[in-house]
């Protein structure tokens, strides 16, 4: 694993020479003490499907303790009636719990809002059940209640925890995207200056190919060195996205970092001057859910999937 370089912060120009720079830098957006690499932010990221495993496992564990509750001692004579709503209503609930997408725990989201979509999520299980119920002519809506309810309570309690850690994580600065800026520009000094207000964005540095012109350091954030610099630069394993901070109307320049910079595996952002003023670009570059759960298969999912695979085969 790599070590933090917390040292970038005392050797970076402009850190060293003015009082001024160095507070507004511990105070963020440049906050070395919180960066974790690409690996330890990968394994938060991939708790969005450790969180709805658990989910999974806990609707399971609860819906067979009340099939097994109906006849303990004859497992081999239970009916459709009595495993079908359970059954029904179980996957009613994980379903709805992936629809209503709350994995994806936005930023944006209020817990409240969070937790009724559980609750919701819960109200349509016990639905579902005791129609199933009624289809299969069971005579058995207290069992149903009693499951659904403690289903409903449980996956509330899990999502309190969830949101818990989650909420812990992005004072961590775990969830909050790392970013650097290539151009010492007064679009550059914009960004990091309403980043420093929201402090959902982590800003590492500067980079910009006219060193010779660009100043020690903006908004407190330092000038790390020159374009080819940041292709190599310690740095890089800690950053999720870059942020081209070039005046749009130099257009070959535009042109000729956007060619350079995209050899790098780390997504790249150009910033317009149109976005800046408002929320759009900061909420754009701020929003970093956690790992999907849907969609085409990724990093993130094939690396928990093999997560799995080993601790099923240790196991």
């Amino acid at each position: 694993m790599l070590d933090r370089p917390d040292s970038l912060a005392a050797r970076a120009p402009g850190q060293g020479g003015a009082a001024q720079d160095k507070g507004r830098a511990a105070r963020g957006p440049f906050r070395p003490e919180v960066w974790l690499n690409a690996r330890q932010r990968s394994a938060v990221r991939l708790s969005a499907h450790y969180f709805r495993l658990i989910d999974v496992l806990a609707v399971l564990g609860v819906t067979l303790a009340a099939i097994f509750a109906v006849r303990p001692a004859a497992l081999g004579a239970m009916t459709m009636a009595d495993v079908a709503p359970l059954v029904l209503g179980a996957a009613s609930a994980l379903a709805a719990l992936r629809a209503f997408q709350l994995y994806r725990f936005a930023r944006d989201q209020t817990w409240v809002l969070h937790l009724v979509g559980v609750a919701a999520c819960g109200l349509i299980a016990g639905c579902g059940a005791m129609l199933a119920c009624l289809a299969v002519g069971a005579d058995d809506m207290g069992r149903v209640g009693t499951w659904a309810a403690t289903v409903t309570a449980g996956l509330i309690g899990l999502h309190c925890v969830w949101l818990g850690l989650i909420a812990r994580w992005r004072r961590q600065g775990a969830l909050s995207p790392n970013i650097v800026v290539v151009g010492a520009t007064r679009n550059a000094q914009t960004l990091i200056e309403q980043a420093l207000e929201r402090r959902d964005m982590n800003v590492l540095g500067v980079f910009d190919d006219r060193l010779a012109r660009a100043p020690q350091s903006v908004a407190g954030v330092p000038v790390l060195g020159d374009a080819n610099a940041l292709m190599t630069h310690r740095i890089m394993p800690y950053i999720d996205r870059i942020v081209l901070a070039i005046d749009p109307e130099a257009g070959q320049r535009v042109r000729d970092l956007t060619q350079r910079l995209q050899t790098l595996p780390n997504p790249l952002t150009v910033l317009v001057d149109s976005e800046l003023g408002r929320d759009g670009v900061l909420n754009r570059l701020a929003n970093a859910p956690l790992a999907a759960l849907d969609g085409p298969a990724d990093r993130d999912r094939r690396a928990f999937n093999k997560r799995m695979q080993d601790l099923l085969l240790g196991a």
